[in-house]
């Protein structure tokens, strides 16, 4: 994404963002087994706790899909709407789509190492209609001397009438996994356990949360194709569905018990967005746009906030962005109040939207990815720097900055599709406490005036030595030329760099730190 892009959408930005915040996340965590996620338009991208790589991948993924890596973090399996594949990307053995019996396309799917089997894999599957049926396979690597296969019987349809959500957490013993589905119409829940003796087709139900519409067209009926999804504490779910009318969506909050499989109904969000007023202090309404449709909903990896993509109604087109909401204070209202957008992702094109899969998604690293609207501006963006309150949006040159995320290329991908569905805990795998921290004040990387256009400054603390400074642009390109910093503030001079965005990567041992500059 480029810097007009961007400034399309600094009216929002200008609402929100925020200087060199990083999440207050303090013991974040994430799994090695989902170190890797590859999923359509030959995406490839490859966690450690601290880092994240882009690389092209040898398969590209059709429509919806699910990957897992195995407890070390490598790849391991994947499966999508032409079956279940192995490390290599082969099909495994009798795990074609037509072999397991999958009449019509996946609309969701999920895979889990199995407990207490260390070579076996469950793989949860929600075809479209007409079929609106869940079904269950599990998966035996050590099969056929090693090259895996089909465990029999084959797929167990357990459940019809099905919606496309579809999401797991794992059980309060850490043992096994609540498998939830949602019915296609009225207000039930099911979870279905899983266990070393696999899934039980006797559900958990739960009524809670408002009645879903099941007959209203696929491309806007939220309560049958926008995601659920779990926090990685497994306690709360939050669930994307329909509004008032066709055209709006709203969230539903969840508690969830681990140790019962039941659901109890917390709150319900409409989407609209509020602003400190900077004279009075008082929070006031901020209606920056329609946001009617929403594509997804994500937790931060500590639990404590909840963001959503949405953008203005459809069919017509206009600008899409993620919003925050606070999870700190429990009450419905206190969590409503707390909504505001944090970052435009960018110009959303009805006609080239794509209506399922996922938009918004935590890596391991516990930065947040997001998916913009339309697929082929070959670009993701990576939000480092998610404010974690209404009062901190401001720079220290009290001006807000593009400082919260950064637009990633995707020079060798055909575009950017939804990402895979994933499970946040494993019982096999024991989290990994990422690099994320809350930001300590003597840890500063400070930069002003930003927007810049010649001399600009550079504050850097939390050091005792000099570091090394690079530049990279809007597409992710290393800009000739290095820095030493030391200690302290220093002066750079930018006059050469041609008008745009960039980010400023600053090393100090094995410490790296990142700001957005913006050359004007």
């Amino acid at each position: 994404m480029g810097r007009e892009a961007y400034l399309h959408t600094t009216p929002i930005m200008r609402l929100v963002l925020s200087a060199l915040l990083m999440f207050a996340m303090a013991g974040l965590h994430g799994q090695a087994r989902n170190a890797n996620w590859v999923f359509s338009g030959g995406m490839w991208m490859q966690f450690t706790d601290s880092s994240m790589a882009m690389l092209p991948s040898p398969y590209s993924s059709v429509g919806p899909s699910s990957c897992i890596s195995d407890t070390s973090g490598q790849f391991q399996m994947l499966v999508d709407n032409s079956g279940i594949r192995g490390a290599q990307f082969n099909l495994l053995p009798g795990a074609s789509a037509a072999e397991l019996g999958w009449d019509t396309a996946g609309a969701n799917y999920l895979i889990l190492p199995k407990p207490g089997a260390p070579t076996r894999y469950c793989i949860l599957v929600n075809e479209k209609r007409p079929n609106a049926r869940a079904g269950y396979v599990e998966v035996d690597l050590a099969a056929n001397g090693g090259a895996g296969g089909v465990a029999p019987p084959g797929t167990t349809w357990y459940m019809e009438h099905t919606t496309d959500k579809l999401t797991a957490t794992t059980d309060s013993a850490e043992s096994g996994y609540w498998v939830v589905q949602h019915a296609d119409s009225g207000d039930v829940f099911h979870s279905f356990h899983v266990t070393n003796l696999g899934l039980d087709p006797v559900p958990v139900v739960s009524h809670a949360g408002h009645s879903y519409l099941a007959d209203t067209p696929g491309y806007i009926n939220a309560d049958r194709i926008r995601p659920m999804k779990f926090s990685v504490q497994g306690d709360k779910l939050a669930a994307v569905i329909m509004g008032s009318d066709l055209d709006t969506n709203a969230l539903e909050l969840f508690h969830f018990n681990r140790a019962s499989g039941s659901f109890n109904f917390w709150t319900r969000l409409t989407l609209d967005l509020y602003a400190l007023d900077n004279t009075t202090g008082q929070l006031v309404p901020n209606d920056v746009g329609p946001r009617k449709f929403v594509t997804d909903c994500e937790f931060s990896a500590d639990g404590n906030y909840l963001y959503y993509q949405g953008a203005d109604t459809f069919p017509y087109n206009g600008y899409s962005i993620v919003a925050q909401v606070s999870l700190v204070d429990t009450a419905a209202a206190r969590i409503a109040q707390s909504a505001f957008g944090v970052m435009g992702t960018g110009v959303a094109y009805a006609a080239r939207m794509y209506p399922e899969g996922a938009f918004l998604l935590v890596g391991l690293n516990g930065r947040l990815y997001a998916r913009p609207y339309d697929p082929y501006p070959n670009i993701l963006l990576d939000l480092f720097a998610l404010p974690t309150a209404m009062d901190s949006l401001s720079g220290p040159d009290h001006d807000p900055m593009f400082d919260v995320g950064f637009p990633l290329s995707l020079t060798y991908a055909t575009y950017a599709g939804y990402f895979p569905n994933i499970c946040k805990r494993y019982v096999d795998s024991s989290p990994i406490t990422t690099g994320m921290h809350p930001m300590d004040v003597n840890a500063t990387l400070r930069v002003w005036p930003n927007p810049g256009s010649g001399l600009i400054t550079v504050q850097l603390g939390g050091v005792a030595s000099a570091a090394v400074a690079r530049f990279t642009d809007a597409t992710g390109r290393a800009v000739p030329g290095i820095w030493h910093l030391h200690p302290g503030d220093n002066t750079m001079d930018i006059s050469g760099l041609a008008d745009g965005i960039y980010m400023l990567h600053v090393q100090s041992g094995d410490e790296v730190r990142h700001v957005r500059i913006v050359k004007q």
